[in-house]
């Protein structure tokens, strides 16, 4: 209990220590950074992992060094994700930089489902975000043997004589920045990115090549210690050659609770299993949580974990007494195991589930184990003796991951399952009923326990009555995405940003959205106009969503026109499109965007894009008095730019409340404080998706919008400032 008291006690700390770690957004930073870590270099902006060294403090022209100084509030220490441009010379890990940067605040997107930037930040120590404007190389790291062995493993799979020399390189030491983002799909659609991370896998691997000379060693030493048995020797060799292989990946944290999960079962073998199988497992538990406490909120924690404690519940006890025939056929239906198992794992932690790593797995994992990973190290470690030897054995693993990417490549068509995003008290219940279907209980217990696990597949959001509907303004950023939904249709308005070789947020944020509503599958997409913050995400749906209605502001065969008089009935809603001539002619895209009014006769909003003040009192032309008079929420037009919600259109509209699609730290200043002000002057409520995240308006409940920040609080999510409250207000 004491041990467990220290691990808390120390996850408490480390805790509160990163949340005083607070870094204020700086226009201009002036700083000496350590380089920490380089991401993959496939756009523009390359993104780095620094430490600040030193702030200065700018005075005129000259900088004043002050080690341990502040700048903007952001002491030496803090850890900083920081942008770099290709323009400027690519630095590496160990380099010290002295930067002028623009640093801002953690800010990541804040939905339903999809991935929670801000806490994978929060979990990697990194406080501040920012991009590089200029930078001088002040030091260069000091070359030592392990970062010229890396570079020489670098040079030679990147040389272009491998198929697959990136995903080589990510097998034999964790290195990824070779990998486009055409190269990870395979594996994230399969459900198998597992097989690029170093983690459990690749240190069995490498724990194993190294305990056969430990073996030996111990066979020969036999007669000199015959007190010491050697398997010893071998679990010895192969717990050293793990440790050693982990420092040359960068100790990440998966790797790092692997070797720790091996020290456990060495030590689970030199005590002569005293511990037990759980008794060693908890202890592992606790010494990854005192190394790195922070690892509690990444997903690999808790699925590696997760995963591990499936296998030990469901075949532990089997496995030990199973012939080696049996344990084939084990091995087989673990996989199947793990599935079922660990869907409320994935559920909770990263909101979706490959079908078809349920059997992909059987296949892929024993080639790469067996064959890829083995041949690849086997490469490395010859590699400084003979080239030659090292080219052979990397074909051969290239050979083998040729057979990988076959089969993978026939599975990615298996869309990912994307879950609902549930609260916890569901997900532990969910949890609960997953892993006692592993006990061996009788068959009437495990027919009741099935409902419950099916939980996980139930949609967050109950049905809606006919007649009402409901908006979501999704948190897409300096972009919009919007979805509307009645009883049983759901459209999508606007789809969101697509950022070059980076993040789509079709598939990022308004897919995992969709995946908790009662139907999750859109009847019609509705694109206002083309531009990359408000069609970028198009694509990506299409392609999950075959079949859709498409509507825009320019027509064609696929496409439907918004400009022509068009209105329909869903559930006893009311879709019309407004338009007119100086909307359908008009010389600039976005004053040809699409303005969508819902109605139910009771209440209505108004979803716009860009549209600029020339063409709005044309659209108001359109409104009749009655329907002004029950509108209650507008989606303001172009994020809230200065040339748009002219004082005409807001005095006519005079909406309850006034939702902005900005982002946070948007470099047009949108929304303008001049709209803001107006709308705010005529009595709506001004909410922005950068500072309240998904925004969610009811008919049912006219009178409120739930703010996804306020009704989602985590401790590492960042709260918008009073100031900022304020003017939203």
């Amino acid at each position: 209990m004491s041990c467990l008291a220290i691990v808390l006690a120390r996850m408490l700390s480390e805790h509160l220590l990163m949340l005083g770690q607070v870094v204020p957004e700086c226009p201009r930073f002036f700083g000496t950074v350590a380089i920490l870590s380089v991401e993959a270099v496939h756009t523009s902006q390359t993104p780095f992992v620094v430490t600040v060294v030193e702030t200065r403090q700018v005075s005129g022209q000259s900088t004043v060094a002050a080690l341990g100084a502040f700048h903007c509030g952001i002491a030496s220490g803090t850890r900083l994700r920081i942008t770099w441009p290709l323009a400027l010379t690519v630095p590496q890990p160990g380099d010290l930089w002295r930067i002028q940067a623009r640093v801002r605040p953690p800010a990541g997107f804040a939905n339903p489902g999809g991935f929670d930037y801000e806490r994978w930040l929060f979990s990697e120590r990194i406080r501040g975000t920012g991009h590089a404007q200029s930078a001088q190389l002040v030091q260069s790291a000091a070359s030592g043997a392990s970062t010229r062995f890396r570079e020489s493993i670098r040079g030679e799979l990147l040389s272009g004589r491998y198929v697959h020399g990136a995903v080589l390189l990510a097998l034999a030491v964790a290195d990824t920045s070779g990998m486009t983002a055409e190269a990870w799909e395979p594996f994230r659609n399969t459900g198998t990115i597992h097989l690029l991370v170093v983690s459990g896998l690749h240190i069995a691997v490498v724990a194993m090549l190294a305990a056969v000379p430990g073996l030996v060693v111990g066979r020969l030493f036999a007669c000199v210690c015959p007190g010491v048995p050697a398997v010893w020797w071998g679990a010895l060799a192969g717990l050293a050659g793990a440790m050693a292989y982990t420092a040359l990946t960068g100790m990440e944290v998966p790797a790092l609770r692997a070797v720790l999960m091996l020290a456990g079962v060495v030590l689970f073998l030199f005590l002569a299993r005293g511990l037990g199988t759980w008794g060693s497992f908890g202890l592992v538990l606790l010494l990854v949580t005192a190394v790195a406490p922070l690892s509690i909120l990444s997903q690999g924690y808790w699925l590696s974990f997760g995963a591990v404690a499936v296998l030990l519940l469901a075949f532990a006890q089997r496995y030990r007494s199973a012939q080696l025939e049996s344990r084939v056929r084990l091995l087989v239906v673990s996989q199947l195991v793990l599935g079922v198992a660990m869907l409320p794992w994935l559920g909770a932690t990263v909101g979706q589930f490959a079908v078809a790593s349920l059997w992909i797995n059987v296949l892929v994992v024993p080639l790469v184990s067996a064959l890829a990973i083995p041949l690849v190290l086997i490469g490395c470690a010859v590699l400084p003796v003979s080239e030659v030897l090292a080219a052979g054995c990397f074909r051969l693993s290239d050979m083998a991951m040729a057979l990988v990417m076959g089969v993978l490549d026939l599975a990615a068509a298996t869309p990912v399952m994307l879950l609902p995003d549930h609260g916890l008290l569901l997900w532990v219940l969910v949890l609960f009923a997953a892993m006692s279907l592993l006990l061996p209980l009788p068959t009437r217990y495990r027919v009741l326990l099935i409902p419950l696990w099916a939980l996980a597949l139930v949609p967050a959001w109950p049905r809606l009555p006919a007649g009402e509907f409901r908006l979501h303004v999704l948190d897409v950023g300096q972009g919009s995405a919007a979805l509307v939904e009645t009883r049983h249709h759901t459209w999508v308005f606007d789809t969101g940003p697509h950022y070059p070789l980076s993040i789509d947020t079709g598939a990022a944020v308004v897919a995992p959205a969709l995946a908790s509503l009662p139907v999750p599958a859109p009847e019609g997409i509705i694109v206002t106009h083309p531009d990359l913050d408000h069609a970028g995400g198009e694509k990506a749906l299409l392609a999950r969503f075959g079949g859709v209605i498409r509507w825009g502001s320019e027509g064609s065969k696929q496409v439907r026109n918004c400009h022509l008089p068009t209105a329909f009935v869903r559930d006893g809603v009311r879709f019309q499109f407004l338009s007119s001539a100086a909307a359908r002619f008009a010389p600039v895209a976005n004053d040809r965007s699409c303005t969508l009014l819902v109605d139910n006769g009771d209440h209505a909003v108004l979803l716009t894009g860009d549209s600029s003040s020339w063409v709005e009192m044309s659209l108001l032309r359109q409104l009749k008095p009655s329907v002004r008079h029950r509108l209650r929420v507008v989606l303001v037009p172009h994020h809230g730019s200065r040339s748009s919600s002219s004082r005409a259109w807001v005095n006519v509209l005079r909406p309850d409340f006034a939702l902005v699609s900005a982002g946070r730290f948007n470099r047009y200043g949108h929304p303008h404080p001049l709209i803001v002000e107006r709308y705010q002057s005529h009595g709506a409520q001004v909410l922005i998706t950068g500072h309240e995240g998904r925004l969610l308006w009811s008919s049912i409940i006219p009178d409120q919008v739930a703010r996804y920040r306020d009704t989602h609080r985590r401790y590492w999510r960042a709260v918008p400032s009073e100031t900022v409250r304020s003017r939203s207000r």
